[in-house]
């Protein structure tokens, strides 16, 4: 029991030792939000330029990345065969629906070598915020250099690369939507 007590009294004087130091530095509380990290989310220290890739929407006309820019967008990798992959999609639906707008969009990207899985998962999923897009080459995949499934990148309206996350994350937390926006390209 006294090691507990140690520890707490330890960690309470560190906690308002920080506190002091953040008051008396003028630091905003939004500003601190900024910094941490959101679950899920790697930020990058120097972002770095988006690849140049083309994917398919859902009739088959080229997307090609480069033409996103002057928007945030979330480019999200997955396959009717990953579970997690399939567990998140309705947390990227809803931020679709959450961060809808000019300046924002999501593309959840399908990896599956049978563009009839994707199409035939998006239709009875009933992703309505999501449009269905495909990469039946894993052209998208090797230019991000995605290691696994479900990987995500956050792309800022310059076409750099500013974060990404790797495996199920929660897009529609109250903490990953305003992070997106603190990245949103200025109107």
């Amino acid at each position: 029991m006294p090691i507990f007590v140690a520890v707490a009294t330890v960690v309470g004087i560190m906690g308002i030792t920080l506190a002091v130091v953040y008051k008396q530095e003028g630091q905003r509380a939004a500003d601190l939000f900024a910094s941490m990290p959101t679950p899920g989310l790697t930020v990058l220290e120097q972002p770095r330029p988006a690849p140049d890739v083309t994917f398919k929407d859902g009739s088959g006309q080229d997307v090609r990345l480069e033409s996103l820019r002057g928007k945030l967008v979330v480019i999200n990798l997955w396959a009717t065969w990953c579970g997690p992959c399939v567990q998140e999609m309705p947390s990227l639906d809803r931020l679709g629906k959450a961060m809808a707008g000019p300046r924002f969009a999501v593309f959840a990207v399908s990896e599956d070598i049978n563009a009839d899985m994707a199409r035939k998962f998006h239709h009875s999923s009933k992703l309505g915020n999501l449009a269905l897009y495909l990469d039946p080459g894993q052209a998208l995949t090797h230019a991000l250099n995605a290691q696994g499934l479900p990987t995500t990148v956050v792309i800022d309206g310059q076409g750099r690369i500013l974060a990404q996350a790797i495996g199920a994350t929660e897009w529609d937390s109250a903490e990953m939507i305003e992070r997106l926006k603190k990245w949103l390209p200025a109107s």
